[in-house]
């Protein structure tokens, strides 16, 4: 009886595998849902996505690509980004016919159900983006292998590296020592040369400053008491100083006037201004409120605004905050006016 040798089991998937074509992982319908969002709500969707450090190819689709890195472009360059602006931009680059005309950005919003969702979404584009570029160093690999050119320890240690790659993809990661060092002998240095200590910015209160050295670049500082006691006028008075440059007893390298950043979750915009106002010009609120106003107490309110209106404060009183909202308008106050301090009146309300 004729037998026939059949291919080995790894051999004769392979060769199925190569009789049908393949699609790379990638999710459209995600794609559009981020890209949509981006349009209805560019400043916090694009940051989340930057948080996420999302580039052109996290995406699979080449029109989806286009239109993910024209709008980070218009946004990074301030520009506002919707519907319009969006069209006008890439009709001045020839490319809004190629990636389906103003219809393909309307139909975009209408197929997105709610910006709500975004992070869902973008997390499904960053887990096909992450499958694609395995399926990418798994071809790669095998294909050295079958190369007869090339050794297996030589093959082994690009695949390895290969594969490590893949996990810086993921949100931060571990920092080179030799980078650290370095970092910390460059303040060293700095000391030295200045015969200055390593302060940061001085808050105006002596014995705060004595012992936090000053408010520090990365530092959370949390003023924390019962309630009434004093909280929300205390950290309005150090950004009354930190904005206006007022000298402390912290000898820094740097007292000018700094950008501040409010978050006021509790008082309007016109309370704190109103605080800040009396607080400077050492004038009782409850006084003003009353109507009882002696004309020295005009003339120090007068001059006490006309010092506030020179400072750079930026004040966001918008309630009901989330972290994530609260994370996106920090990083837009940052960008847009180099902030050098924020200020968050208070975190339980968020």
């Amino acid at each position: 009886m004729a037998t026939t040798a059949s291919p080995p089991p790894a051999v004769r998937m392979s060769s199925e595998r190569g009789q049908r074509e393949r699609v790379l992982p990638h999710s459209e319908e995600a794609e559009r849902g981020v890209l949509g969002a981006m349009l209805l709500d560019a400043d916090r969707v694009i940051d989340l996505c930057l948080a996420k450090r999302m580039n052109r190819e996290f995406l699979h689709v080449q029109a989806h690509q286009v239109l993910f890195e024209q709008m980070v472009s218009m946004h990074q360059e301030l520009q506002q980004v919707d519907i319009l602006t969006l069209s006008q931009q890439l009709r001045d680059r020839d490319l809004l016919e190629k990636i389906g005309g103003p219809s393909m950005l309307e139909q975009l919003v209408d197929a997105t159900p709610t910006v709500a969702h975004v992070e869902f979404y973008i997390n499904i584009v960053y887990q096909k983006y992450v499958m694609r570029a395995l399926v990418r160093r798994a071809t790669e690999t095998i294909d050295a292998c079958f190369d007869p050119d090339n050794d297996a320890e030589t093959v082994l240690g690009d695949a390895e590296q290969a594969f490590f790659e893949i996990t810086d993809l993921q949100e931060g990661g571990a920092e080179e020592w030799s980078a650290l060092v370095k970092q910390s002998m460059s303040k060293i240095e700095q000391v030295f040369q200045t015969k200055r200590g390593l302060t940061g910015l001085p808050t105006g209160f002596q014995d705060i400053d004595q012992k936090l050295l000053g408010l520090k670049d990365g530092e959370m500082i949390i003023l924390a008491a019962r309630p009434s006691m004093g909280k929300t006028s205390l950290a309005m008075n150090i950004v009354e100083h930190v904005a206006t440059g007022c000298t402390g007893q912290l000898d820094s390298s740097d007292q000018g006037p700094r950008s501040v950043g409010i978050f006021s979750l509790e008082m309007s915009a016109e309370q704190l201004v109103d605080r800040m106002i009396c607080s400077r010009a050492k004038v009782s609120s409850h006084r003003l409120a009353s109507g009882n106003m002696p004309l020295n107490c005009h003339q120090n309110l007068m001059h006490s605004a006309d010092d506030l209106m020179k400072a750079t404060i930026v004040l966001d009183d918008t309630p009901g905050l989330s972290v994530l909202e609260l994370r996106s308008r920090a990083r837009r106050m940052k960008r847009r006016h180099a902030v050098d301090l924020i200020v968050i009146d208070y975190l339980q309300l968020m």
